[in-house]
């Protein structure tokens, strides 16, 4: 296993399935028919037999509105032209999962489909959802930039992306580690990393908007590379 991985369980907190950046399988660990060749291109094609590199937080499963469907959103990365360096992270992609198929196996009945094709953290995609308890919000963040993307999971239906330009540009390190998290209530939307400490949001659940950022550094001396939020808010 590498970095990129997600899994899903049902209500009863049995697992369903999960991925480890280059396929999908099943509780019976079975490969889930056309789940293969997730996050086409050269990386996967080297470094596949071991899992894909992708950033921690670059694999998000959510529930497509239908018991038995699911997305998969995951992050690819290349190569720096001419090297075997890891250049950036693009596109992301969702795949759309049917457990109900193959007598309950499951198969990917959509794979590989981009939502945003600019450069983008490694990591750091999460969601939190809508204020009316239904939809959801995903939200990663630009590669050194103040950019935030954000796709509104609406319908059962990933929408068109919308970009917001807020806070402090991260750093090439902060665009590659650290987390990002909402808290439990949904009000604050946080991005962590050594190098540019903590960059702190409110977030408005109707609407989508980021706001009122705050920068808080750390000391020095600090060596973390994540993020929690208490169960009441209050703390993080």
């Amino acid at each position: 296993m590498r970095s990129s991985l997600a899994c899903i369980s049902d209500t009863s907190g049995q697992l369903l399935f999960y991925t480890n950046g280059c396929s999908i399988a099943n509780v019976q660990n079975e490969i889930i028919e056309n789940s293969e060749g997730l996050n086409p291109g050269a990386i996967s094609d080297d470094l596949c037999e071991i899992g894909y590199p992708g950033g921690r937080q670059s694999c998000l499963i959510l529930p497509a509105g239908e018991p038995s469907k699911f997305y998969l959103f995951h992050k690819g990365i290349y190569y720096q032209e001419g090297t075997f360096s890891y250049g950036g992270t693009n596109p992301l992609y969702y795949t759309l999962i049917d457990m109900s198929l193959n007598e309950g196996k499951g198969k990917a009945i959509e794979k590989n489909i981009p939502l945003i094709e600019e450069d983008i953290t490694y990591g750091q995609l999460t969601a939190v959802k809508h204020a009316n308890g239904n939809d959801w919000w995903i939200i990663t963040g630009g590669d050194m930039n103040n950019n935030y993307y954000k796709i509104l999971l609406s319908n059962g239906m990933p929408q068109p992306y919308v970009i917001q330009q807020i806070g402090t540009f991260s750093s090439y390190d902060g665009s590659r580690g650290g987390q990002a998290v909402f808290s439990p209530d949904g009000t604050k939307y946080i991005r962590y990393s050594n190098s540019d400490g903590v960059f702190l949001f409110d977030f408005d659940r109707t609407t989508g908007q980021l706001s009122n950022f705050r920068h808080l550094l750390t000391p020095e001396e600090t060596f973390a590379d994540g993020i929690g939020v208490s169960p009441n808010s209050r703390y993080m």
